[in-house]
Formats: C-alpha cells, sequence, structure tokens
C-alpha cells in the first residue's frame, strides 16, 4: 500500500503495482506501508483518492506462476517449501516440479488445473479455505476482493455471498476504489486517474510515466496462446467470472488458421 498525502494506493499482486508505485513516489513522495495490504480499519472513512490496478486474468495466472518459476513470491514458498509436516513435504513434491520452466506450457496447464481444484484450496493459504465463496470463485478474484473491498470479514461467514450475483453486490457496497488501472493500459490509466484526483499533473510529469522503462519485467514468452489450451481458457473464465465481467477482459484468440 502506498500512501501520499492525496492518493492511496492498493497494491494487488502481478498487476503492475510495483511499477506504478514507483512513478508515484517519484511524483508525489509518500511512502509503502505494507505491501499487497488490504485498506486498514482507520482507513475506511479517509477521503482521499483511492487508487488500484488490475490485469487480464487469464495473463495474471501465467504472471504468477512464472514469477515463481523465479524462486519468488508468497504462494511459490508457501507451496514449494517442505514444513516439518509430513503432508506438506508431500505437497511440495506435487508443487515444485510444476515452477521448473517458466516457458513450458504443459507445466503450466498442469499448475493451473491445480489451483482451480477446490479440493486443493487449502494449500494457497489466505484463508482462501475458508470462505465459500472458493465454491465458485477463483483465486486472483478472491486476492482482488480481499485487498480492495471493505468489510471483508463477511466472506468468512455464514452470509457470504453464495453466487456470482451476490458477489457482484458485494463489491458494489464495498469496494472503495475511485479508478482501477488497468495492466494492459497502464501509462493512459493512470495519467487518467491522476487527472481525475486533481493533483495538477504536469505534462513533464506525463511525459515520465509514458517513458518510463517497466519495473521487474517477465522472462517468460509473452503470448497468451503459447500457454493456454481450450480447457485451460474455461477454467479462467468459469473461475474469475466476476473480474472478466467487470472489466470486460476476452480470452485468448487462438489463430485457427495452420
Amino acid at each position: 500500500m502506498f500512501i501520499s498525502e492525496r492518493l492511496i494506493f492498493l497494491q494487488l499482486q502481478k498487476t503492475g503495482c510495483t511499477h506504478i508505485t514507483k512513478l508515484l513516489s517519484s511524483m508525489l513522495g509518500g511512502h509503502v506501508a505494507t505491501k499487497h495490504s488490504r485498506l486498514p480499519q482507520w482507513l475506511e472513512n479517509d477521503r482521499r483518492y483511492i487508487l488500484g490496478s488490475i490485469r487480464n486474468p487469464w495473463d495474471w495466472y501465467i504472471s504468477l506462476w512464472a514469477y515463481g518459476c523465479s524462486g519468488e513470491g508468497a504462494l511459490y514458498h508457501r507451496l514449494t517449501k517442505p514444513w516439518i509436516a509430513d503432508q506438506h513435504n508431500e505437497i511440495a513434491k506435487l508443487w515444485r516440479p510444476l515452477y521448473a520452466n517458466p516457458n513450458d506450457s504443459n507445466l503450466f496447464r498442469q499448475w493451473l488445473h491445480l489451483m482451480m481444484d477446490i479440493n486443493r484450496s487449502s494449500e494457497l493459504g489466505e484463508s482462501y479455505v475458508d470462505t465459500r465463496i472458493n465454491q465458485f470463485t477463483g483465486f486472483y478474484s478472491f486476492r482482488y476482493l480481499s485487498i480492495f473491498c471493505t468489510n471483508t470479514a463477511h466472506l468468512f461467514t455464514q452470509n457470504a455471498p453464495e453466487n456470482l450475483q451476490a458477489l457482484q453486490r458485494f463489491d458494489a457496497q464495498y469496494n472503495r476504489l475511485k479508478f482501477c488501472v488497468r495492466n494492459e493500459h497502464l501509462e493512459t490509466d493512470l495519467i487518467h486517474a491522476l487527472s481525475q484526483c486533481e493533483l495538477g499533473l504536469s505534462d513533464n510529469f506525463a511525459a515520465q510515466i509514458r517513458s518510463a522503462e517497466k519495473t521487474n519485467v517477465s522472462l517468460r514468452q509473452r503470448s497468451l496462446t503459447h500457454y493456454y489450451d481450450e480447457s485451460c481458457v474455461n477454467l479462467v473464465a468459469e473461475k474469475d467470472q466476476f473480474i472478466i465481467d467487470k472489466y470486460a477482459y476476452q480470452p485468448p484468440i487462438f489463430n485457427l488458421n495452420p
């Protein structure tokens, strides 16, 4: 979470948040509090402009997996590092080989099927297993709601949303974002957001945003169709329909020509 005098930026993992934070810090000063954290209760009624970022769900899962292939990320360490318990040693043996090569589409597809397996939700951590929205909602949508919404304790009660429509109502009521920067249009969206919150964005700063080098650039293959087959496309479409519908994301398009 980045905090400045006029703006708060909530950092959702693998959505360009490191790059956005770097840009905001250079322009606004401010400081970074706990990274990838939700809005604390003492800031829930704060009047500052609250910004977030988002990414195409099909691309997000590749990025999350590829980051793990470099030996990085809380999820990677949670899944692959043996614990004392024998049970987790077996879990680590299952997941670790799937991070062997960030350009191997077969490994990614196996990994994605495990990520979407409701019987393995406890292995992902972050209390994902403790909310019944995991029955119809993917890990990405869960993280989105956990960081950008208030009253998230409601997600862990018997009255938690039990279908997509109820989840959409929950988000409409509790989402705190004033604007969400799309990773695919990061520079344009960030300039628009800063203009909306009347920060006096100069032409010089706008030019800096457009020309800044990317941060944490992945070495993986860039094409979504390199990684996805029809089954995996449909998995994401089913489990992360909430984000897909809200931000009008489109699935990978396969070239059917030989």
